[in-house]
């Protein structure tokens, strides 16, 4: 099954070498471009992968020869998470060259930029071209399978004491019984404790619920009723037109807007089987469940009386991010992390707070809790991964592991004592006001090396509120005297006063504690190659293309004929088998983690 995979990927990045060429030349002659002309730079492009593939390996052949000087080593990293918001190498900020003095390692990091992840991982399969260290992100399994990543089952006994020790018992989630019990890196997916704001929510404005007495709004159908009644009579918001309703749609960003419906269903982001918690958690499709009907159907009202975001399937993520930063947008439906950054800015401007976004538990008449604040669960999926290319695999895991002592640790979440953070009276690490606000500008990362992106793949405590091993502080800043003192600004606190909320969070369910982890992480084994062709029928089908076009019928009859067409299709796929595997792999965790 792996060789049909790896055969499948190489054909992909020549088709994607082709199409980018073909793109290209059209761009460069689009007047002049024939048939003929589009043919030959195809062939081309098809035909010059292998010479390619081979001069990228003899380039990395001689890359490997070069002996690094000094007490630091580099390690080349391939950052593969497209979510990645940090361009800079690490090396350039004061906290991480610190952090080189302590480890002796060094990072020099190719970052994803533009490009699909799995489609960039098939580039590099093809071409059999790999860095010493790999965060392969939604590409795992496929660099698996191409054996490019490195087990590190004697490496981490051997030389990872300290990352041992950081894990605890949680260390054997992340050995793979489905691939021989090996162990290809740690979780960098721990547990938070939300103490501002929800996970994910139905957003509205404030200046909405101002609008109708600030009210509490727990029903779906009261929610969108606002939502439409403020963007009809508010035709600008902050200077600009109001978009009534919006959400993530870029490509795989859609998962989380359709997520939407789910979540007023009371169900969780555990991937894309429901687990069901009153049937012993057995795994059910969500594809045709009448919610996701019902959310769809809206969306498609929305968009006939023109109150849905016209640009929601043609503006980019950054873009639609621009977007509710601006304070135009007064409804959506997102992960709050996806749109941290425009939180952050409405927060900044006082004057803008009117379209600051507050969550409301919206859930379907029925449903006990809101699922809104998320899961609370270790996970078992890869964080950095040592390749089989990799100069040294001995020195790599030792780098690794010293990076799991207080002192790298601290200058990781907290940065350089005295000016990045200092000891308060009670011996316990904290903010002055000066070294709050310093944090909470977006370039503070850059500038200081505290709180980089990639470091959430290195080995770091699975709770974020935990102590230090020497307690002199919390692992995470936001836990100091300092940030609780400053959780919000006095603008968000009036927020706040005129709902009668101590913090956004007040008003939801608490976090979901999985017993069995998330269920996207779930892998399927090489072997099992009936698995693996029940998800190319089911990729064939294109769900996210079906829900979209309903969202966009031009008629109620064109949206019912769509969702039939839908049902028929997914009806046809037997998916027995892999509801089967999916229960045995939910109920070995449950009886193995002991939750």
């Amino acid at each position: 099954m792996a060789k049909k995979r790896i055969i499948s990927w190489i054909a992909l990045a020549i088709a994607a070498l082709t199409l980018l060429s073909a793109c290209n030349g059209g761009q460069s002659n689009q007047a002049q471009t024939a048939a003929g002309t589009t043919a030959a730079t195809t062939a081309a492009a098809a035909t010059t992968v292998a010479t390619e593939a081979a001069t990228t390996a003899a380039a990395a052949e001689s890359e490997a020869e070069k002996e690094d000087t000094g007490d630091i080593y580099t390690f080349t990293l391939y950052m593969g998470d497209i979510n990645n918001t940090h361009f800079f190498q690490p090396n350039t900020t004061p906290a991480w060259q610190e952090i080189m003095k302590l480890t002796g390692g060094d990072l020099d990091v190719e970052f994803i930029v533009g490009q699909d992840e799995k489609q960039k991982a098939g580039l590099m399969i093809a071409a059999n071209d790999f860095p010493d260290l790999m965060i392969p992100h939604d590409a795992r399994q496929q660099f698996i399978d191409a054996d490019a990543l490195l087990p590190v089952n004697d490496l981490i006994e051997e030389h990872g004491q300290n990352i041992l020790k950081m894990y605890g018992n949680y260390i054997k989630r992340m050995y793979k019984p489905e691939y021989g019990d090996v162990i290809y890196s740690w979780t960098p997916f721990g547990v938070g404790r939300e103490t501002a704001m929800p996970g994910s929510g139905f957003y509205i404005c404030a200046d909405a619920l101002e609008a109708r007495g600030w009210p509490l709004i727990t029903d779906v159908d009261e929610y969108f009723d606002a939502v439409i009644e403020f963007a009809e009579n508010n035709p600008t918001m902050n200077g600009q037109k109001t978009v009534a309703f919006s959400g993530p749609a870029e490509g795989w960003r859609f998962g989380f807007f359709i997520l939407g419906a789910d979540k007023l269903n009371g169900m969780h982001n555990t991937g894309g089987m429901y687990y069901n918690p009153d049937n012993n958690w057995y795994p059910e499709p969500r594809e045709l469940m009448p919610h996701r009907k019902d959310y769809l159907k809206r969306m498609f009202d929305l968009n006939q009386r023109g109150l849905l975001d016209p640009e929601i399937f043609s503006q980019t993520y950054d873009q639609y991010v621009a977007k509710v930063a601006s304070g135009s947008v007064v409804g959506m439906f997102d992960e709050r992390w996806e749109i941290d950054t425009a939180i952050q800015n409405l927060k900044n401007n006082p004057e803008m707070m009117g379209a600051f976004p507050v969550a409301m538990p919206i859930k379907y008449d029925g449903v006990k809790e809101d699922s809104y604040m998320g899961l609370s669960v270790v996970g078992t999926t890869e964080g950095v991964c040592i390749t089989r290319a990799c100069k040294d695999p001995v020195r790599a895991m030792q780098f690794f592991d010293r990076m799991a002592q207080d002192d790298v640790q601290k200058l990781i979440k907290w940065g350089i004592e005295g000016k990045d953070y200092h000891i308060n009276a009670s011996g316990r690490f904290d903010l002055t006001d000066e070294q709050w606000t310093a944090r909470q500008q977006p370039d503070f990362s850059e500038k200081t090396g505290v709180g980089i992106g990639l470091v959430w793949d290195f080995p770091h405590f699975m709770e974020d509120w935990v102590d230090f091993f020497d307690g002199t502080g919390p692992y995470d800043s936001k836990y100091c005297d300092k940030s609780i003192e400053k959780q919000f600004t006095a603008e968000q606190q009036k927020i706040l006063d005129n709902l009668k909320w101590t913090t956004f969070c007040d008003p939801f369910s608490p976090n979901f504690m999985s017993p069995f982890g998330f269920g996207w992480d779930i892998n399927i084994p090489p072997e099992r190659d009936d698995l693996a062709d029940i998800n190319v029928e089911m990729d064939e089908i294109n769900t996210n293309s079906y829900y979209q076009r309903m969202m966009l019928a031009k008629s109620e009859a064109e949206f019912e004929q769509l969702w039939s067409e839908f049902a028929d299709k997914i009806g046809k796929v037997d998916r027995t088998a892999m509801f089967k595997y999916h229960d045995e792999v939910v109920q070995r965790r449950i009886a193995e983690w002991g939750t």
